[in-house]
């Protein structure tokens, strides 16, 4: 089984995070400092030809409206006024994240000349340092002007400014021409590496972010919003994407958002697909979205499944959902589970939920549990972490317990 459990990534990302996968760290690019050209690399006369090829007209519909000749003038002037104080500007320095003077003189160019102040953005970031700021010129130009930034983006050739943009036009794409939308995510760099290397289930964190998945990132943005329009026409393409991690993927975004719409449809779709990585896939979208809305729901349908590890984890993760909405209840629910073996991996993960907010709460809760396996799988999950991380919190917790439970302790904290 190759799947992976992907939901916690990628579900949770709104549209307005796709549009800043694509860009770049910041890199030192030092230039033209007080008042002199250093490690520049081209001229101020290249801009301004730059400015001049891209003062068209047909493409921004701006440089000569409005007032004709003399605003075209005016327009240039300001164009003009901002290079230079561009020039000027102070170069990042260690330990600087962004400089919000030049962020705004690029706004400011953007709107009157947004080819030109984008390709200056993308050759530039050591002058700005903001890893998103070349994709945010580009989706206002597409809000104010949306056809002449269209046609810009389709005359680019393939390169990294042209993968800056895709993800936003997928984006855009995405509800009101899908198909469209797939074919543009096919050109960003995908992980293409063997399936059965990922790991198979565990929680999502992102030191283990697979390489190069902006294309990944990009089918789970327009399967999300073509679900919510038309599920069915979105499980369809889904089933049959060739590329088994994208099909996955696509997959758990259906069933999830299909849940939101019409839980009863997506659990009898997903019951009725054949064992194997679809259905898996399928399930954990479901299930995802279901531990959220309606916890109680979900166990009870986990409960109808056979024993397995994909069943482990799933009752994992609705423990953790369900401890953040109302720890007492999951405790409950925990303990009533059919086997000793459910019921420490779901007493657990609930603890696990909690501990992520307080190590003190964590411990707590699992002290209250009657004397037994469950009670010592959770303190011994707790304890020893607690304790590497805060060994006074931990000691003065240690001594409010009852003497009885000195003997358990021991066993847990031997230093203590």
């Amino acid at each position: 089984m190759f799947f992976r459990s992907s939901i916690n990534r990628f579900a949770t990302r709104s549209i307005s995070r796709i549009i800043v996968l694509a860009a770049v760290a910041v890199c030192g690019i030092w230039w033209w400092n007080d008042g002199g050209e250093k490690n520049r690399g081209y001229s101020l006369e290249e801009e301004s030809s730059l400015s001049h090829r891209n003062s068209s007209p047909d493409r921004n519909g701006d440089t000569l409206s409005r007032g004709g000749r003399g605003d075209a003038a005016a327009r240039a002037d300001e164009i003009a006024r901002i290079q230079l104080e561009l020039q000027h500007i102070r170069p990042l320095e260690r330990g600087d994240l962004r400089n919000e003077a030049a962020i705004a003189l690029l706004h400011r160019w953007a709107e009157i000349e947004p080819e030109a102040a984008i390709e200056y953005a993308n050759r530039h970031p050591g002058c700005h340092g903001d890893a998103t700021l070349v994709a945010e010129l580009f989706a206002a130009w597409l809000d104010r002007k949306s056809v002449a930034a269209e046609s810009w983006f389709q005359d680019l050739s393939s390169g990294e400014l042209r993968n800056r943009m895709l993800p936003i036009m997928v984006s855009r794409l995405a509800s009101e021409s899908p198909e469209d939308a797939l074919a543009l995510a096919g050109e960003l760099p995908g992980y293409d590496g063997e399936l059965g290397s990922l790991p198979k289930f565990g929680q999502w964190n992102h030191s283990d972010e697979v390489d190069h998945q902006l294309r990944e990132q990009a089918y789970a943005t327009i399967f999300r919003e073509w679900t919510s329009s038309d599920p069915l026409a979105a499980l369809g393409r889904a089933m049959g994407l060739e590329d088994p991690f994208s099909r996955n993927l696509a997959l758990q975004e259906v069933a999830r958002k299909w849940s939101q719409k019409d839980l009863a449809a997506a659990v009898s779709w997903a019951q009725q697909l054949p064992p194997g990585a679809d259905r898996a896939s399928a399930l954990e979208g479901l299930i995802t979205e279901w531990s959220n809305q309606e916890p109680r729901g979900a166990s009870a349908f986990l409960a109808t499944l056979p024993a397995g590890p994909e069943r482990e984890q799933w009752l994992k993760e609705l423990g953790e959902n369900w401890s953040q909405r109302a720890p007492a209840e999951a405790l409950a629910w925990a303990a009533t589970l059919s086997t000793e073996e459910d019921q420490i991996r779901a007493l657990c993960s609930v603890l696990a939920g909690i501990g992520k907010t307080s190590d003190r709460d964590a411990a707590d809760q699992a002290f209250t549990l009657p004397p037994g396996p469950a009670r010592q799988a959770g303190l011994q999950m707790i304890l020893p972490a607690w304790d590497a991380r805060e060994p006074e919190a931990v000691k003065a917790w240690l001594s409010r317990l009852p003497a009885e439970s000195s003997e358990e302790i021991a066993e847990i904290l031997p230093s203590h």
